[in-house]
């Protein structure tokens, strides 16, 4: 399941997520719109998939991953084919807000609780190699620019459409509920021993009880159990959602990464490269955050994470030759590789995976409310002041803002077992 979800998201990743911003010139330029008016789709598609989060897990709790992503990955592809035969700014929106569902059903939320359900002890490392097909993805940039470069922007899109069921479909007939169903435990443990545990939010290790190798020792061992309502009433959940969002701001504002390289005299087909070798930089840091990831304290990793998207974000704003465009593929890269797999992961040690679906879902609300402006902010700052430097400027600033956030977070009050939060 992790290598099938790794491989649905090197497609998503770059096709979409890291690649639609080839596509979004070319839309530009051949219909005349706003560049704000044309990012506020992005944003609605953000939005939107945010507001549906909650009944992601909720349906996924009752008919299983497979039926789910397998309806997702059908809707998204059916949302691209509209998108290649859009002739107006309403059907443009139209489209998006389909592949929004789509994408929210069938690709990165879904299949992350999926597999986040499998591991307690390996969390981090799962969730990591998971995420590590987003960076191979940006593989795909540059394929992506020459298909619009060969054909145009509508063939492209029907393309990357038919792509989606060609990839996804198989991947959905993979997909598994929790281990607990099928007789197995998380991690693939058989047997309780009596060694170290170690805790999964500090990364230390704690003298006590079984380790956490089977679903029967994992109350006794420290798995936490909040359900929705309990997680509401903790100062973490909230305070959590605030970091997750102000520094989506920062990453949502990616689909203007192409169009700002060329504004500042970068060529389409350098930009491809440039956006490709902040994939790769990103695919090795999920790696290392594979290797790490569950032995540190997740709050220092993850504000690490944080100061490096605040620089990269930062110095492409002022971007003005190589030296820049290293440091914001380096910076940015690993702001990326190691934000991602420990959002998952740190909400799932602080919450616990029995009701992980629903309460990330209710998270995701929280924190797309945040990144739904930041393509919108970006796209109406540079349609007022003509440049991007400014509005990349202010999006870095959110990403700062996550770093005290996440390093004054605490674990939830009765952080163990099943009891009700004081």
């Amino acid at each position: 399941m992790v290598a099938a979800g790794a491989v649905t998201q090197a497609y998503v990743g770059g096709t979409f997520w890291q690649g639609f911003g080839a596509f979004f010139d070319p839309i530009v330029a051949h219909f005349g719109w706003s560049r704000a008016a044309t990012a506020g789709a992005l944003s609605l598609q953000r939005l939107e998939a945010g507001l549906i989060s909650p009944f992601v897990g909720i349906f996924i709790n009752r008919f299983g991953p497979r039926r789910v992503i397998l309806w997702g990955v059908l809707v998204t592809g059916l949302g691209f084919v509209f998108l290649s035969q859009t002739h107006s700014l309403w059907q443009f929106y139209v489209a998006m807000s389909v592949i929004g569902i789509g994408l929210e059903f069938g690709s990165f939320f879904a299949i992350g609780i999926t597999v986040a359900n499998w591991f307690v002890v390996k969390r981090a490392m799962a969730m990591s190699l998971f995420t590590a097909g987003t960076g191979l993805g940006g593989l795909l940039v540059p394929v992506v620019v020459a298909l619009i470069a060969l054909t145009d922007w509508r063939m492209g899109l029907l393309v990357v459409g038919i792509g989606f069921w060609v990839i996804g479909i198989p991947v959905a007939m993979i997909m598994r509920s929790r281990p607990e169903e099928y007789g197995l435990y998380p991690d693939g443990g058989v047997a309780d021993t009596d060694i170290p545990i170690r805790d999964q939010v500090t990364g230390r290790l704690e003298d006590a009880a079984p380790a956490v190798t089977s679903a029967r020792s994992l109350s006794a061992s420290g798995e936490p159990s909040f359900t929705l309502r309990q997680a509401l009433l903790t100062r973490s959940f909230w305070q959590l959602s605030l970091a997750l969002g102000v520094t989506q701001l920062t990453m949502s504002a990616s689909v203007h990464h192409i169009p700002a390289l060329a504004d500042f005299g970068v060529s389409r087909a350098t930009a491809g490269l440039v956006i490709m070798g902040v994939a790769m930089v990103s695919l090795a840091s999920r790696l290392g955050t594979a290797l790490v990831g569950d032995r540190l304290d997740k709050r220092w990793t993850t504000a690490f994470s944080f100061a490096c998207l605040f620089l990269g974000t930062l110095i492409f704003a002022n971007t003005g030759g190589g030296l820049h465009l290293l440091g914001f593929t380096i910076f940015v890269g690993t702001g990326w590789g190691v934000s991602v797999p420990l959002r998952f992961a740190i909400v799932a040690d602080h919450f616990g995976r029995q009701h992980f679906g629903t309460i990330m879902g209710v998270m995701n609300v929280i924190s797309t409310l945040f990144g739904v402006a930041g393509p919108v902010l970006v796209g109406w700052i540079f349609d007022q002041r003509g440049n991007y430097r400014e509005p990349f400027e202010l999006a870095s600033l959110a990403a700062l803002a996550g770093i005290p956030l996440i390093l004054t977070l605490s674990r939830p009050a009765h952080y163990r077992g099943n009891a009700t939060p004081s």
